[in-house]
């Protein structure tokens, strides 16, 4: 019997949101650019986004199908050519690397999940 093995998927992580390489995700509908560039993420309290330049990656709601409760919060990410995940202000897209360091990504599909936290009332998103 072969052994069966298993690779490890990329991972990145910027803050909040968590990025994992997964070439075989199945993107569900276009989730429209803001503002020429794809957003991941908005920090509410802070006024700022993950996001990337909208010319060199799409974001999309998973496919049907995709097993989990992860497929009705997480996102597919599809680099179509190499990219840089920015923190910018939601405001003007002024850079603020100052808050998280860059992520550069080489093309493919990742799936897209930003981290949430317990508290006794409810499971909400972590404050980035």
């Amino acid at each position: 019997m072969a052994k069966k093995t298993t690779v490890a998927k990329a991972m990145y992580r910027q803050g909040d949101v968590l990025l994992v390489r997964d070439d075989g995700l199945k993107a569900g509908k276009e989730i429209t650019p803001q503002g020429g560039r794809v957003v991941l993420a908005i920090g509410e309290t802070s006024m700022h986004c993950h996001a990337v330049d909208a010319s060199k990656a799409k974001l999309f709601e998973l496919a049907q199908g995709e097993e989990g409760v992860e497929a009705a919060i997480d996102r597919c990410l599809e680099i179509l050519t190499a990219a840089t995940v920015r923190v910018e202000s939601t405001q003007t897209r002024a850079h603020q690397d100052e808050r998280h360091t860059p992520i550069e990504l080489p093309p493919g599909k990742y799936r897209v999940r930003v981290m949430r936290e317990y508290h006794p009332s409810m499971i909400r998103s972590v404050e980035d």
